[in-house]
């Protein structure tokens, strides 16, 4: 006679099932509660204002900054491409406050756009222009 195969009882299977359905809502719950938590604690919003300049002269850097966020923004890095130009710093910008920051930069054409990229410490990187005058 033909041995009989035999699955796994109605009862264990019915626990299996619960723990998985279990830890799957634990994950779900986990990731929304993760969500909330970082969009209640506000945002940064760097924009780097129209009147930022490059005076391709002398090659000074004037890059006005606007944080429109509701949290204040530590800006610690700006780098303006194809300029030879980076600036490191620690400078805090309230929500709703403007500041200017200056250095200076190398290779800098009169009349070129360059991107600028300002980095802040929570790790976000605002894109921005400014034209060499």
């Amino acid at each position: 006679m033909p041995r009989r195969m035999r699955g796994i009882s109605p009862v264990i299977a019915t626990v299996i099932i619960l723990a998985v359905t279990i830890a799957i809502a634990i994950a779900v719950v986990g990731w929304v509660m993760g969500l909330f938590r970082s969009s209640s604690k506000g945002s940064v919003q760097l924009i780097v204002m129209p009147d930022s300049y490059i005076d391709a002269n002398s090659g000074n850097v004037s890059i006005h900054l606007k944080n429109k966020g509701s949290v204040t923004a530590e800006v610690v890095k700006i780098t303006i491409g194809g300029a030879n130009c980076t600036w490191t710093g620690d400078v805090k910008i309230p929500p709703g406050q403007e500041t200017t920051i200056s250095t200076t930069c190398s290779s800098v054409t009169p009349g070129v756009t360059y991107d600028v990229y300002v980095y802040t410490a929570d790790g976000s990187v605002f894109p921005g222009q400014v034209v060499a005058q």
